[in-house]
């Protein structure tokens, strides 16, 4: 309650309107009577989900939390709402908005914690023409891709940003270029019979070589 007193502060004195979607460290409860002013909340069911029609862009949020767990979910009864909620309105422009991305950014801890279920979710999304972007949070730095056909956007964050570690990333590149090394390699070997085991062999040759370079305690290589 404390922590949602201190941004009420501070959000109130906006002269914009807000709207708000709950995150991993969110209570549905806690985060409920936090913004009993909000009129758009209190209409909710159980899931914190709702569209808000007042603007000429349609502002739909979704509540990806799982309670007790750090990775958002849109689980079927979710899924169902948010379909009917874009049929409702398939020609108006919207925005969809939500906590937990859902799609791999290649930050390896960060990518446990994403909206599990992304595949459902881009079914519900793919033929929802209207949609102009899909606004996410979690991962406190900037990334702009696309998802389900549409522009989606994180947003970067007041609190620390997340490092950018690609290992992950990097490794699965690594591993395609190998790949893609041994495919080439194959080619080559089964091309000709004159070539057959060439890509095979010459490793093998040049280690052979090295040793022999490296083992020399006389002569030209001694100082290799």
């Amino acid at each position: 309650p404390s922590e949602y007193a201190a941004f009420r502060k501070i959000a109130d004195r906006l002269a914009m309107p807000f709207f708000v979607i709950p995150g991993n460290h969110d209570e549905r409860g806690a985060f409920r009577d936090a913004f009993a002013d909000q009129a758009y909340l209190q209409r909710c069911g159980d899931f914190l989900q709702y569209a808000i029609e007042d603007y000429p862009i349609r502002l739909v949020g979704l509540d990806t939390t799982v309670p007790g767990e750090p990775f958002g979910m849109m689980c079927d009864a979710r899924l169902a709402w948010l379909d009917d909620c874009l049929r409702q309105a398939p020609d108006r422009p919207t925005l969809v908005f939500m906590h937990h991305p859902p799609f791999e950014t290649g930050i390896g801890h960060m990518d446990r914690t994403m909206c599990r279920n992304a595949g459902a979710l881009a079914n519900a999304l793919a033929d929802q023409h209207q949609i102009l972007a899909i606004g996410c949070g979690h991962i406190h730095r900037v990334i702009i891709t696309t998802f389900a056909g549409h522009a989606t956007i994180v947003a970067p964050s007041p609190a620390h940003a997340v490092t950018l570690d690609l290992r992950r990333l990097l490794k699965a590149q690594k591993d395609l270029l190998e790949s893609f090394i041994h495919v080439v390699a194959g080619a080559i070997d089964a091309k000709s019979p004159y070539t057959h085991g060439h890509c095979q062999r010459v490793p093998v040759l040049t280690q052979m070589l090295a040793d022999v370079a490296h083992n020399a305690d006389q002569g030209p290589l001694s100082d290799f």
